[in-house]
Formats: structure tokens, C-alpha cells, sequence
């Protein structure tokens, strides 16, 4: 849970106790549960890309240089 700290989740960390804070003082639940999934989120490393999957897949096994033909519809 205190590996690989950068200041992205750092960041987030922040904003979510921020939204906590707030959410509180407001009364404001629904800030409250987005404070809650912004400081959760930090603090066990999930995320869409926590893990290194953001990149696409390169399945594509052709030549690079493949003719494309294309036809003009009217």
C-alpha cells in the first residue's frame, strides 16, 4: 500500500480527502462517495491504468506495407 507513491497519487489522495472534508461540511453525500472512490483509489493502487494496461494491443500480424484498394461510392 506505501510502494510506488508518485505524485499523481499523491494527488488524488489529496483530492479525495479534500471531497471528504467538504462533502461533510456540506452535507453533500454524493460529494462524500466521490471523496470516498478518490481517496480509496490511491490508497490500493487501482485505477484504469495502475497497473500498465492503458496500452492497445499490436495483434495486427500483416506487412506494413499492404496495399489498401478503395472504391468511390456515388
Amino acid at each position: 500500500m506505501f510502494r510506488n507513491w508518485n505524485l499523481m497519487r499523491v494527488i488524488r489522495l489529496l483530492a479525495g480527502i479534500f471531497f471528504i472534508v467538504e462533502g461533510i461540511r456540506s452535507g453533500e453525500y454524493l460529494l462524500l462517495l466521490a471523496g470516498a472512490i478518490f481517496t480509496v483509489m490511491p490508497l490500493f493502487n487501482v485505477g484504469c491504468c495502475s497497473v500498465n494496461n492503458c496500452a492497445p494491443r499490436n495483434d495486427y500480424n500483416g506487412a506494413a506495407d499492404d496495399v489498401i484498394t478503395f472504391e468511390e461510392l456515388k
